[in-house]
């Protein structure tokens, strides 16, 4: 392992705003640090190389133009 952190592309889902709120207010996920613009860039882009990215989220990105 060569890096602080990483993405679990695996892990990847789909969710309205107020159910993350609640989650988050929950304790059921947890807020880590504002990320740069950059950093948001290389993650986003590992969706599209990621043999591991579920087929539900490949067509949410298409259909969205994310």
């Amino acid at each position: 392992m060569n890096r602080d952190s990483w993405v679990v592309y695996k892990e990847a889902v789909v969710m309205q705003c107020d159910r993350l709120v609640y989650k988050l207010a929950s304790g059921e996920v947890r807020g880590h640090q504002t990320v740069t613009d950059e950093l948001f860039a290389n993650v986003r882009a590992g969706f599209d190389v990621s043999k591991m990215v579920p087929q539900k989220i490949k067509r949410f990105i298409r259909a969205h133009s994310i």
